[in-house]
């Protein structure tokens, strides 16, 4: 078995920009770019895991079935699915919270202009010679992030791994109501992973503003996936969406909750809209 490694970096022109995601085997000889680059990152997780099924995850575009840019996900999205085996995230990316709130750790379900398949690879096993190659000595990378994988960590994966998988299972295609109930559901544990013993007593509230944000969510995929709208509108409207839901959240809940359950500040804003990869994807 080998190690993947995930890495994180920022966009330096945009401030209140999410952090790039991507993965890379501990040897170096191979990265999945997930959308964007796939150099000059710090490490933020490691695991165990095949990197060849990595690879047969992250297929040859590296984008792990995460087709669509802002519609099934990003590129939180396919790193965590090329890192499914490992059983860590990338959590600890700045804005990481804010697109598994809307996303999901592993893309969303449902009928959208383009479907996302979770190919899992399950078949699949042993490590690509790129990746067996000695690891030069040197300073170790540091991440700001705990790049050791935690029992409660792994635990929550599988609960989540679990649910996607009994989701498909159950229903294959499905409706806007049932793939909506599934991201609420999914959200909810999520929360309940962050904010440990404040969960029970915030529930209702969150499920409150993220079932409003769901709603607004589908009908804005919808209208952009049955052609009523143009990719600028979308991602202009995608943006102003994930702006009201963290202004939402923010005046639902106080300070420290905020804090614990989104690794961000109150008055802190995140967009999960990178322009460079939405110029190369939509042309705008």
């Amino acid at each position: 078995m080998g190690t993947l490694v995930a890495k994180a970096y920022p966009t330096a022109l945009f401030a209140n920009l999410a952090d790039h995601t991507y993965v890379e085997c501990l040897a170096g000889g191979k990265a999945w770019s997930c959308w964007g680059g796939k150099t000059g990152g710090r490490v933020i997780a490691r695991g165990t895991a095949s990197t060849k099924r990595a690879d047969c995850i992250a297929q040859p575009d590296e984008k792990a079935g995460i087709r669509c840019y802002l519609m099934n996900g990003v590129c939180h999205q396919a790193a965590n699915r090329i890192l499914i085996e490992a059983r860590v995230t990338v959590r600890a990316a700045r804005g990481y919270s804010i697109s598994d709130a809307l996303f999901g750790t592993y893309g969303r379900r449902g009928k959208a202009r383009c479907v996302s398949p979770f190919n899992r690879c399950m078949g699949v096993g042993g490590d690509l010679p790129a990746c067996t190659a000695p690891v030069a000595l040197g300073v170790p990378e540091q991440g700001h992030g705990n790049d050791e994988i935690t029992s409660r960590e792994a635990a929550y994966v599988n609960d989540v791994l679990k649910m996607y998988a009994a989701a498909e299972d159950e229903d294959p295609e499905p409706s806007l109501d049932s793939a909506g109930a599934f991201h609420i559901k999914l959200f909810l544990r999520f929360a309940q992973y962050q904010l440990e013993d404040r969960f029970d007593e915030l529930r209702g509230t969150l499920e409150e503003v993220r079932t409003g944000t769901e709603y607004q969510l589908q009908e804005l995929q919808e209208t952009f996936g049955g052609e009523g709208m143009s990719a600028r509108e979308y991602i202009v409207r995608f943006d102003d969406l994930t702006m009201r839901f963290q202004d939402n959240m923010a005046t639902s809940l106080d300070a420290s909750d905020y804090r614990a359950l989104f690794t961000l500040q109150p008055d802190e804003r995140v967009s999960l809209v990178d322009p460079r990869i939405v110029e190369a994807v939509y042309g705008i």
